[in-house]
């Protein structure tokens, strides 16, 4: 096999994307296997660029992988210059030494990687002068050529150090696919997401308008000349207290001459608030302060004690979300210079970057802005500016996927029979724990419980504890004795997860990791409770569920993009949410795409078993939505494809 290091200079941060108005890339290096590098300037250079871009692709062609640090950064510049690495394997020295540190929260810079290693670091010249202002290619050349010949040998040398350690810890295919992911992920980073910026700032816009006409309505709902943006004073009008009035008072002033001159200034009053009565709910004051709070927390605990308080409860919740949305689209205040509309590329496409290297149990995160923390659909209309180019949004979803792999890992008896006999897990456990049997099916209060139930279900497969259920004001108010019978019940029920639980504790506490199904290794925190150390109970529950399903999912994408590729037709991939992947494609090719999405979804026990050696017992099941945005997408059921498709835009009308 054989590979080069590679890594590219670009303009700094924060116009470093290479799809971010004003970037440009100045550089490209590589380091052979032989020891020797090569350094091509492209500003300035009097060279043509496509010149260099062929030597570079030469050089890519030659070898059988791409070894760099952070390597997705590079890829996504190399794709948008025009070069082909699309399929090229790839080996990332950031991603491999996340892998063999159990995803722990360490620094994963190149410096500290090659200090891990004890192999030096990168030369701080360069970053002299861009902490001085200068822009990338107003740094001599060589100390920007000694730079960037230093970053591929550090990363050459980095990745010879790696190569036994994933062999010697059988970190070999969840490597190989995390690898994989890597270039998916680049591949959709660089074609970004359609996004219709006019119509968010127009939204953005009546919603500021709305936002004001609530804040006459919460002034006139209190009885009191007040201003709802400031904490303070929302606080006092909340819980009671005072409000800092700025009046002007009378004030007599000695002149020169021996006479007084009455005149004015400006003074701060306390004006007492009786408030609207709301009880600070417990471990809402603000620190800073002292004073009860006003964050999203503290607003959601609140309950009202009569009809006006509810009525202000509810336009002041409706107004939070409304500025949410707003400030998530474009800034809080009125010029949209932030938010979704500022992040929108000279391409007019959105590009978030996923991360592979921040969570503790290998999952995505994303950033700059988030593509995964989207509202859901009903709640927001942000997903609804996602519209689609080539015809309609497709979402293909892995469904429960993460109470199925809890199933899966702890060969849960009842949780298993559940699933394969296709009951209604969050239903039974409403009625059995929280007596929803008494409302009628279908209602809203049995709708409620079965929520609440649902909430309950998935606490605890995380760590929750009825202690934490007690204190949760969002919760029934039920005594702590009847929360603990309510857990009690639920691991009656579901004794193979507990079991499970039990044992993981143990094993982490006695190795200090545990090994997924995929090879993955998880590592813990310690916690100190009642001057005794021990590992994180919490993260014990969770990491292997959440790590185990996010496996899973890569899996599924992978052998999705395989199928569709093999398939003919091309929807680009324009989103990665969890468990969700979404796409734009024609109308012709939607058939198709919900098509691979179901049957790669039934096949992953096979696939899984095929790719790690992993029996998964439980089915793997997933849904589809189709919609001409992202916001307005419709499900359907397998047995309902062919009728659909026979007449897609009457279905979506």
């Amino acid at each position: 096999m054989s590979w080069v290091a590679i890594d590219i200079e670009c303009s700094r941060a924060p116009k470093h994307m290479p799809w971010t108005v004003g970037s440009y890339l100045c550089s490209v290096g590589i380091e052979r296997q032989d020891g020797t590098s090569t350094v091509w300037f492209f500003n300035p250079n009097d060279r043509p660029h496509e010149e260099l871009l062929s030597e570079i692709q030469q050089e890519i062609d030659k070898v059988d992988f791409l070894v760099g640090h952070n390597i997705k950064f590079d890829l996504n510049w190399l794709k948008w210059i025009g070069l082909n690495v699309k399929d090229k394997p790839i080996w990332c020295t950031m991603l491999a030494d996340y892998l063999i540190n159990g995803q722990r929260k360490l620094e994963y810079s190149l410096n500290a990687v090659a200090s891990r290693y004890n192999l030096g670091h990168k030369l701080d010249a360069m970053a002299m002068y861009w902490q001085a202002g200068y822009e990338t290619d107003e740094i001599p050349l060589d100390i920007h050529e000694e730079y960037l010949k230093m970053d591929v040998h550090l990363t050459h040398e980095v990745f010879k150090r790696q190569l036994p350690l994933i062999e010697r810890a059988n970190l070999g295919k969840i490597t190989e696919l995390s690898f994989r992911i890597t270039q998916i992920l680049s591949d959709m980073e660089v074609s970004g997401a359609a996004f219709d910026k006019d119509g968010a700032i127009t939204y953005c816009n009546e919603a500021r308008s709305q936002v004001r006409n609530m804040d006459n309505q919460l002034v006139k709902l209190a009885g009191i000349d007040f201003t709802p943006s400031s904490s303070s004073q929302l606080s006092a009008v909340l819980f009671g207290g005072s409000l800092k009035k700025e009046l002007r008072e009378l004030v007599a002033r000695q002149l020169k001459s021996g006479k007084y001159k009455i005149t004015t200034r400006k003074a701060k009053v306390d004006i007492p608030v009786k408030g609207l009565g709301f009880k600070v709910p417990e471990g809402c004051l603000s620190k800073k302060t002292g004073l009860p709070s006003v964050d999203k927390n503290t607003i959601d605990l609140l309950k009202a004690k009569d009809k006006r308080s509810e009525s202000f409860l509810n336009v002041l919740r409706e107004q939070r979300k409304l500025q949410k949305v707003v400030s998530t689209i474009a800034g809080s205040s009125d010029e949209n210079e932030k938010g979704l509309v500022a992040a929108v590329g000279k391409d007019g496409r959105l590009h978030p970057s996923f991360n592979q290297c921040v969570t503790r149990t290998g999952r995505l995160s994303s950033s700059d802005p988030n593509g995964q923390n989207l509202s859901r659909k009903g709640t927001s209309p942000i997903k609804t500016f996602f519209k689609s180019q080539k015809g309609v949004i497709v979402n293909l979803d892995l469904a429960q996927i993460e109470w199925r792999i809890a199933a899966e890992l702890s060969k849960d008896p009842v949780m298993i029979h559940e699933l394969n006999e296709g009951l209604d897990i969050h239903t039974d456990n409403a009625i059995r724990f929280l007596d929803a049997g008494k409302y009628e099916r279908g209602s809203e209060e049995f709708k409620q419980v079965r929520t609440i139930a649902k909430t309950i279900s998935f606490r605890l497969l995380y760590g929750g504890s009825a202690e934490g259920f007690f204190r949760d004001q969002r919760m029934p108010d039920y005594s702590l004795k009847r929360w603990r019978e309510i857990v009690n019940a639920f691991y009656q029920k579901y004794q193979g997860l507990k079991r499970w639980q039990d044992a993981n504790i143990q094993i982490a506490s006695a190795r200090g990791y545990i090994r997924n199904p995929s090879g993955r290794v998880l590592t813990f925190d310690e916690e100190v409770k009642y001057g005794i150390e021990s590992v994180d109970v919490k993260q014990v529950k969770n990491y292997p569920v959440q790590s185990g399903s996010t496996d899973v999912m890569y899996l599924c994408m992978v052998k999705i993009l395989e199928k569709i590729q093999a398939s003919g037709i091309n929807p680009l991939l324009i989103l990665q949410v969890h468990d969700s992947l979404v796409f734009d494609c024609t109308i012709e090719e939607a058939e198709t795409l919900c098509r691979i999405g179901i049957e790669t979804f039934k096949s992953l026990p096979a696939l899984a078993k095929e790719y790690f050696g992993w029996d998964i017992v439980v089915p793997l099941l997933g849904d589809c939505e189709v919609g001409y945005d992202y916001g307005n997408t419709k499900g359907f059921k397998e047995e309902e494809m062919d009728k659909i498709f026979e007449d897609l835009p009457a279905f979506l009308s």
